[in-house]
């Protein structure tokens, strides 16, 4: 889900649809991947796009909150997204 998106400055925000779930003594968690990407045009024909993702879980008991993130490092995760980025950038060019 597309948070925030800026033109001029080529930065997204976006954030995964969340999972709640109750854990005795510890509360209600909800887990979610927030992710960050800035794209710049290089050339007309050359972009150049930057993304982090962020594993990101929010525990709520008696009125208090804790948050915690972790970067997602594994490369898997980040190739199969710039993948999809590009199919999503092929199938774009070719039906317009």
């Amino acid at each position: 889900i597309v948070e925030s998106a800026s033109f001029e400055t080529g930065l997204i925000t976006a954030k995964s649809p969340s999972q709640e779930n109750f854990v005795p003594f510890v509360g209600f968690v909800v887990k979610f991947v927030k992710a960050t990407a800035f794209i710049e045009e290089i050339t007309p024909v050359r972009t150049k796009v930057r993304v982090n993702l962020l594993n990101s879980k929010n525990a709520t008991n008696d009125g208090q909150r804790r948050e915690k993130e972790e970067p997602i490092e594994t490369p898997e995760t980040y190739q199969d997204l710039y993948a999809k980025v590009q199919q999503g950038i092929f199938v774009r060019k070719n039906t317009q």
